[in-house]
């Protein structure tokens, strides 16, 4: 892990901790929550397939380090902006061609990422499939829990022509889009 600094648009300096970027790759300005305001946006981390990103929003004053409440500390892999929903979509993939994967959506609650829905898929314990699991992340009293709306299990051969994970695509976006 390495310590990088960048200054901000304002002169504002920022510090996030890169690591597996073997060239450093100069942040970029984009309007990640759709406020009109471009924010700051660093790569953290680089591998073969994957991405990790995060985020510095203009809360209207300065950069502020948008926080996110599902994934790992990295950051956020391989974003996708939505921006007809105002959503945010990350996937990071960890083999098998991507069919072993984990995939969130996620919406802007001030400078907060919040998961509204995610999907995993996993080996299975004898490594001849995935088990394929989309949840929907439920808030109250200050917790989130989150519930399945959809799982299957499925062997190599059955996800060879994309239908498995055409369902379960489609049960993490419905009703987002």
């Amino acid at each position: 892990n390495s310590i990088l600094r960048c200054v901000a648009p304002n002169g504002q300096e920022l510090y996030y901790l890169g690591q597996w970027v073997a060239e450093r790759v100069e942040p970029r300005l984009e309007d990640v929550n759709f406020d009109g305001m471009d924010d700051v946006v660093v790569m953290t981390a680089r591998g073969a397939t994957n991405g990790w990103e995060q985020y510095f929003v203009w809360n209207g004053e300065s950069y502020e380090h948008a926080a996110w409440n599902w994934g790992c500390d990295t950051g956020l892999p391989n974003a996708v902006l939505h921006a007809d929903g105002k959503l945010l979509e990350t996937c990071e993939t960890d083999g098998w061609a991507g069919l072993l994967h984990r995939k969130a959506i996620y919406r802007w609650e001030g400078t907060e990422l919040v998961m509204i829905r995610c999907a995993v898929s996993e080996e299975t314990e004898d490594g001849q499939g995935v088990r394929l699991r989309v949840y929907e992340a439920e808030y109250g009293e200050g917790e989130r829990v989150d519930r399945v709306v959809w799982e299957r299990s499925a062997t190599l051969e059955e996800c060879s022509d994309g239908t498995v994970l055409d369902e379960e695509n489609a049960t993490l976006w419905d009703g987002l889009k």
